[in-house]
């Protein structure tokens, strides 16, 4: 531009002026910005330092970072983005996500299983008084009808075993020898105390495992749950009671050993069900009884997952 056309655009009686253009500014935080994340750890603001955990993280309109925003101050706090992974990255979450199903699975087959294995031995443990009365009863009754025959001492197919079946039938037997109430009044009961405490254990893992989902999504899966158990369960002891009786073992199993396991591990399943419903709000109080607050913060998750604030202070309820 020479000096007769810088003339000409500053001169008051010029038809048209051609300032250069000058860029608008837009005011700060003029543009949208979007919610992406929130803040899992802890991080202090610069300016007031209070901690900006559990904040939403937003992508900021102009420079398109990720920044926090102080709910005290208002002050920006800026997050670095590190590159992406590329193919490897969904193939890593793929390969993680298999593993972390994988043991999930297996923490479930086992728990099962322990359960079971734990209620059907101590089951056995508590009905074995119980055949020793019917043993002891058979024997009675085996002297006063056959007085010149010793007794053997087998426990399966004894002498005159079927005929004393049929003359005391084992849908009478428990009756007979006082009921299910007597025979259970025994010091094995306080061993169920371990399946009991072992299924509410379960119930609080599962629920903190299973973060983000709700309750009832978690009730539909327990229910589910007891339906295949106790699918397995009433197959088992129906084809039990279907064999041929031929000991004293078989008769106090299908009269009593079948029967207190199913409401042991009844008793199982509520007591999982409830935990798996408030084993979150459980962990919770733990947490805020055996950690002071500066630990209880990477712990945070816990109160995230539910859309809770997380304990930055003692007076933080939940």
């Amino acid at each position: 531009m020479n000096d007769y056309q810088i003339t000409q655009a500053a001169s008051p009686g010029s038809p048209k002026e051609t300032m250069p253009p000058v860029a608008k500014q837009s005011p700060p935080h003029s543009r949208g910005e979007e919610r992406v994340s929130v803040m899992y750890g802890d991080r202090l603001c610069t300016t007031c330092h209070y901690n900006l955990i559990g904040q939403p993280v937003l992508r900021e309109g102009h420079y398109n970072l990720l920044v926090v925003r102080c709910p005290e101050c208002a002050t920006m706090a800026s997050l670095q983005e590190y590159p992406q992974l590329g193919r490897w990255a969904n193939r890593w979450a793929i390969f993680l996500s298999g593993v972390w199903i994988i043991l999930l699975l297996a923490f479930a087959a086992g728990g099962l299983g322990m359960t079971f294995g734990m209620s059907g031995g101590f089951t056995g443990e508590t009905v074995y008084h119980f055949q020793d009365e019917l043993r002891s009863h058979w024997e009675t009754w085996h002297k006063a009808a056959y007085p010149d025959v010793s007794i053997t001492s087998r426990w399966r197919n004894p002498d005159g075993f079927d005929e004393w079946m049929k003359l005391h039938p084992p849908s009478t037997m428990l009756a007979e020898l006082g009921g299910a109430k007597k025979m259970l009044a025994r010091p094995e009961l306080l061993l169920y105390t371990f399946p009991i405490f072992a299924a509410g254990v379960m119930g609080i893992f599962w629920s903190v495992a299973l973060l983000h989902r709700r309750r009832l999504t978690m009730l539909g899966a327990s229910i589910g749950l007891l339906l295949i158990a106790g699918g397995l369960f009433g197959t088992a002891w129906w084809q039990i009671a279907q064999q041929s009786i031929n000991s004293f073992d078989e008769i106090a199993w299908i009269q009593l050993g079948m029967p207190l396991m199913a409401t042991v591990l009844l008793i199982c399943w509520g007591l999982f069900t409830f935990m798996l419903m408030f084993g979150r709000s459980i962990a919770r109080r733990l947490v805020r009884v055996l950690l002071p607050p500066g630990l209880r913060r990477p712990l945070s998750v816990l109160w995230l997952a539910d859309g809770l604030t997380p304990p930055l202070t003692l007076e933080t309820r939940l």
